[in-house]
């Protein structure tokens, strides 16, 4: 029998196998420290595995970029050059407050807050001074741009509409919400 092991009976007597001992070892022991250490930035192991995060904002923004250049085709079509050049630039700095945003909030998410508020603070106040200079001094049709700015909302819906993959579901009873018992 090991050292510091105790033969043991289950309360029904089928099983005997050994349990650990409640005694206190009179060997030294190793102190345990305070904090436990966590390791550093440039320690820690980055994983090559598909993130399924990762995955939806590829998604989002692919379908971002599909539905504005649709809305951008469309404004060529219809309403001419000047307002497709508008809606293809709305949707092209939705684009880009999108990437800025999902990069920010994965910086906040993650831990690292104190710049990447200024980061979004200073993307909103930046985005504001642009699309007021550019509709100022009208280079842009103020509908237009703003169809630009509908591809976002658009391709997040159909982005998050699409998974990557059809996931089959294996655990499914088939019994479950049939009238067999």
């Amino acid at each position: 029998m090991a050292v510091g092991t105790v033969q043991s009976v289950s309360v029904l007597g089928l099983q005997l196998g050994p349990v650990p001992s409640t005694e206190r070892s009179c060997g030294p022991t190793a102190k345990r420290s305070a904090k436990p250490q966590r390791p550093k930035k440039s320690d820690e192991i980055t994983s090559m595995e598909n993130n399924p995060e990762d995955n939806a904002m590829r998604r989002t923004h692919l379908a971002l970029a599909l539905v504005g250049a649709v809305f951008a085709f469309s404004g060529f079509m219809f309403f001419g050059q000047k307002v497709g050049l508008s809606v293809f630039f709305g949707a092209a700095l939705a684009s880009a407050n999108l990437k800025i945003l999902s990069s920010t909030v994965r910086r906040l998410v993650q831990g690292s807050s104190a710049p990447w508020v200024g980061v979004a603070l200073l993307k909103f106040v930046v985005l504001m001074a642009v699309v007021y200079a550019i509709i100022d001094f009208q280079w842009v049709q103020p509908l237009g741009l703003a169809m630009g700015f509908l591809a976002l909302p658009v391709g997040i819906l159909l982005g998050a509409g699409f998974p990557a993959q059809a996931e089959s579901n294996t655990d499914y009873d088939s019994s479950v919400g049939s009238d067999h018992a």
